[in-house]
């Protein structure tokens, strides 16, 4: 009974983050298309270009986590900006043509990935390692584990 507490626990809270993860991505969605009147489709793979320059920063060159993450932010920003000023900003008021070309940006980008990183999956050092109590009595503690 305690382990599928604990399994219960851990999937709320797995799920949670996760859920966190996506309305980040939603929220950055309708910032773009709030601001620049444009559906950016390659948002989804300026995110993934940012994780594998985190891996790339933790994994190669021995940067700690959070300043590579720091890093990847800057980096990334710095490419949405030269995207913008080279592919969409001259496309502004032709809507049909800012989607073909987010569309183009994608599959460049993810074609791009593909044949630079290989499909194989990629994993980044833990930020927490161990566990936290949540809630409970002692005697039969509901435990997180980070790992």
């Amino acid at each position: 009974m305690e382990s599928s507490i604990q399994t219960i626990v851990q999937g709320v809270m797995n799920g949670l983050a996760l859920g966190w993860i996506y309305v980040l991505m939603a929220l950055g969605l309708t910032l773009i298309f709030g601001v620049m009147d444009i559906m950016q489709f390659a948002h989804g793979e300026i995110y993934m270009l940012g994780a594998y320059v985190v891996f790339y920063l933790t994994s190669s060159l021995g940067v700690p986590l959070l300043p590579s993450t720091a890093l990847s932010m800057v980096c990334m920003g710095g490419l949405g900006l030269i995207m913008e000023r080279s592919v969409f900003r001259p496309l502004k008021g032709d809507w049909m043509a800012a989607v073909v070309a987010a569309t183009g940006v994608t599959l460049i980008l993810q074609s791009g990935s593909v044949a630079a990183f290989g499909l194989y999956e990629r994993s980044i050092p833990v930020l927490a390692e161990g566990s936290v109590n949540v809630g409970g009595d002692p005697a039969q503690p509901v435990v997180i584990r980070f790992s």
